[in-house]
């Protein structure tokens, strides 16, 4: 999220101005390739809910050790604005810079803290598993949603914590996870998180991920009007509710007239099969030094973001149709990822996103996230062979 100066004005004002990660509302994308008119569209599956009544948990983990700090108040307030149910909890936990680091923990229905921490690293991953338990041990349900609010840089990381000065990588956030810190649905409301080794990261935790390609506004998430959709409707399991923070989501930018805004829900069970289709990618195309340039070209030719490191999967991939020998696995990685996507949408106004990204720098650079892990070291920079092309390409 982007960082800004605070000042007492209109939150409007504020989500009209600014976007979180550092860009405008008004971005400029370099236009993609046409689309073959073979490519699938991407046709989510409207999938029923319940027949019977559940109880979901909604746990909101909030960095105000950080430039949101400010912001991170006003979105306490619209969380607690909310009342929980019988059906619907909802917990959040906040730390603020202001207060030295310390943090407290909410249960909406309440203005006062159901608990009072010392000094918390939030980039801590044994710090977020506890504030999972401690929500699961006191608010248990039959399915559990996690959103973190914070700064986000893709699979660099998340999670700056400017009173330790620690960050999460994304193979700390995935410990965090692990085991009885599993979620049905993992979520940001953050920049960048919308790509492809994220997604690959998370598949054994959780379900299902949501998540912007794009940066998201200072503002986030619309908590009041998502929360407030779950606590009217609580039969929906999680690939139905991740429909509606969606939709919800997309509508609220809309309504205000923000451009670029995209939010897509992935499917994590069906993401593995693109860390192959992109090792057969990563194998043709190391062998084909002679065309490295006309690659480079294809980057700039496809899709980016306001990260411009970022490149959309789709129109990467439909960019290199030149070369005959990744034309079928083009194809596949395509139709892979349409199958892994439940729901992908955007803000009217804007670029053809596709649901999610790839790691696509310019220049090879540094390939190490916040703490100094190699791209490698990563389950899909391992797999894929990705991290390998892009040394040899950026040397």
């Amino acid at each position: 999220m982007k960082k800004f100066i605070f000042y007492l004005i209109p939150v409007i004002f504020i989500l009209m101005l600014f976007n979180s990660c550092g860009g405008g509302s008004s971005i400029s994308i370099t236009s993609p390739s046409p689309v073959p008119s073979q490519a699938p569209t991407v046709s989510p599956t409207q999938i029923p809910t319940p027949s019977a009544d559940v109880t979901w948990t909604v746990m909101v983990y909030m960095n105000g050790n950080s430039t949101l700090e400010n912001i991170t108040d006003i979105k306490k307030d619209e969380i607690l604005s909310l009342t929980s149910t019988s059906q619907v909890n909802i917990v959040m936990e906040q730390a603020k810079s202001s207060q030295g680091g310390r943090a407290k923990r909410y249960y909406a229905g309440s203005k006062d803290p159901v608990e009072n921490l010392s000094v918390t690293d939030m980039a801590s991953p044994d710090n977020l598993k506890d504030f999972i338990l401690w929500s699961k041990k006191n608010y248990p349900a039959d399915y559990y949603i996690l959103n973190i609010f914070t700064h986000g840089g893709g699979w660099k990381g998340l999670l700056r914590d400017e009173v330790s000065g620690h960050a999460m990588d994304v193979k700390q956030l995935q410990q965090a996870l692990s085991n009885d810190g599993r979620v049905d649905i993992i979520s940001f409301s953050s920049c960048s998180m919308g790509n492809v080794e994220v997604a690959c990261q998370l598949r054994d935790v959780s379900d299902i991920l949501i998540s912007s390609q794009d940066d998201v506004p200072v503002t986030g998430w619309p908590y009041d009007i998502i929360f407030n959709s779950l606590i009217k409707n609580p039969r929906q399991n999680p690939a139905g509710f991740s429909i509606t923070v969606t939709d919800n989501y997309i509508r609220y930018y809309n309504d205000v007239k923000m451009t670029n805004m995209t939010l897509s829900a992935l499917d994590l069970k069906k993401i593995s099969p693109l860390m192959n289709n992109f090792k057969e990618l990563s194998t043709v195309l190391m062998n084909k030094p002679d065309i490295y340039e006309e690659i480079r070209n294809d980057r700039e030719k496809s899709l980016l973001f306001y990260n411009k490191n970022y490149v959309d999967i789709s129109t990467f991939v439909q960019s290199l149709s030149s070369i005959s020998e990744v034309n079928s696995i083009s194809s596949d990685i395509i139709n892979n990822l349409n199958n892994a996507i439940i729901i992908s949408k955007k803000t009217d106004g804007s670029s053809t996103a596709s649901g999610m990204s790839l790691y696509f720098p310019p220049s090879a650079g540094n390939l190490q996230d916040y703490n100094g892990n190699s791209y490698t070291s990563l389950d899909f920079g391992y797999n894929s062979n990705w991290g390998d092309f892009l040394y040899r390409i950026n040397p």
